[in-house]
């Protein structure tokens, strides 16, 4: 959720998609909405190698997604997610040792 509105819901706003007012209306929404996560778990993975992954899933619903895309929200999760209180996983490893530090992690804060 705090990905939607910071990262998303922001770069839409910035391409000029959502207009001020739906920008406001999903800030608001956010604010009232207790989905807010008690923890961050961001798992970091270079924009080249997540287009990588769209070519390799094979998706047809993800296939027009540019790298310039890609690039725009990496970068707005390294602005919001470095230097704050998160967990950051290597996401550029393979999919078993993302997993596998991400339960990791919630095992150590006892959430699983």
């Amino acid at each position: 959720v705090a990905s939607s509105v910071s990262v998303f819901a922001h770069h839409l706003h910035q391409q000029g998609i959502l207009n001020d007012i739906e920008y406001k209306l999903v800030q608001f929404y956010a604010s009232h909405v207790d989905l807010f996560p008690h923890i961050t778990v961001y798992i970091q993975t270079e924009p080249g190698i997540c287009a990588s992954r769209i070519i390799k899933r094979s998706r047809a619903e993800e296939q027009q997604i540019p790298l310039s895309y890609l690039e725009a929200i990496h970068k707005r999760h390294e602005q919001i997610f470095s230097g704050s209180a998160v967990h950051i996983v290597d996401g550029n490893q393979d999919i078993q040792a993302v997993i596998d530090r991400v339960l990791k992690i919630l095992k150590n804060i006892n959430v699983i």
